[in-house]
C-alpha cells in the first residue's frame, strides 16, 4: 500500500511525501517494491536526477539483481 501511495505521490509531485519517499528507498531492498518507484521517478527529468541521487547513496546496500534493475531504469552503468 506504501508503495501505491508513494507513486502517485510522484506522479502528483506531492512534495510532503519525498521524506518519506527518500527514507524508503534508502531502506528498502526488495526489487518488487523498488521497480515502480524508480520508474516513476526516471519519467521526468527532475525525478530522474533525484532518483540517480538517491540510487547512489543507496547503492551499498542493495542486492546486486537490484542494483542492475535500477541502473538500467536510470540509465546508468553498472557493472554485470
Amino acid at each position: 500500500l506504501l508503495v501505491e501511495w508513494l507513486v502517485i505521490s510522484i506522479k502528483s509531485k506531492y512534495e510532503p511525501a519525498y521524506p518519506v519517499l527518500e527514507n524508503f528507498l534508502l531502506t528498502v531492498g526488495r526489487r518488487k517494491l523498488l521497480n515502480p518507484l524508480y520508474t516513476k521517478m526516471a519519467e521526468t527529468p527532475e525525478g530522474l536526477a533525484t532518483a540517480q541521487e538517491i540510487y547512489e547513496r543507496a547503492r551499498p546496500k542493495y542486492h546486486h539483481s537490484t542494483k542492475l534493475t535500477i541502473a538500467k531504469i536510470l540509465g546508468l552503468e553498472e557493472m554485470q
